[in-house]
């Protein structure tokens, strides 16, 4: 089941199901982006985790928020967890019915009793890029001075 907010200015449509989100305009040659995603890692003692990569029976709601910095906005929360160091985590994500802009946060609450290190948090993951290992072979250089 995905979740959708709008606004005069922009659509944001958010998957559980693939923990991903997709922004876009309502005009034909505007900007988007999709199939965002975002992620924390964390270390516990030597051992390293990546969370937020799915989001398992996400609690959701959605409200409209009247009063904010941003005017009237919509506003829609997905809390998760808690995972297996009992770190539980909050996406919310708004649309300012005023301005062309997406707000969006996380926050992340540890109810465990043993220490955690969060080493990265990562907001918009978005495009693959494929790594070369090795450049391409150099191949004949050919000028024409005519």
């Amino acid at each position: 089941m995905t979740l959708t907010l709008q606004s005069p200015h922009l659509q944001l449509i958010i998957d559980p199901q693939t923990a991903t989100w997709s922004l876009y305009s309502p005009k034909p040659d505007g900007p988007s982006l999709d199939g965002v995603s975002q992620y924390v890692r964390y270390r516990r003692r030597h051992k390293k985790y990546r969370l937020l990569t799915k989001w398992p029976q996400p609690k959701i709601s959605q409200e409209k928020v009247d009063s904010s910095l941003h005017g009237p906005m919509q506003q829609a929360s997905l809390e998760i967890g808690p995972d297996i160091h009992d770190l539980r985590y909050t996406l919310t994500y708004a649309l300012p019915d005023q301005h062309p802009l997406m707000l969006w946060k996380l926050t992340i609450n540890h109810q465990g009793s043993k220490p955690i290190h969060i080493k990265h948090i990562e907001m918009l993951s978005a495009g693959f890029f494929k790594k070369k290992r090795r450049l391409p072979q150099a191949g004949p250089v050919l000028v024409n001075f005519s």
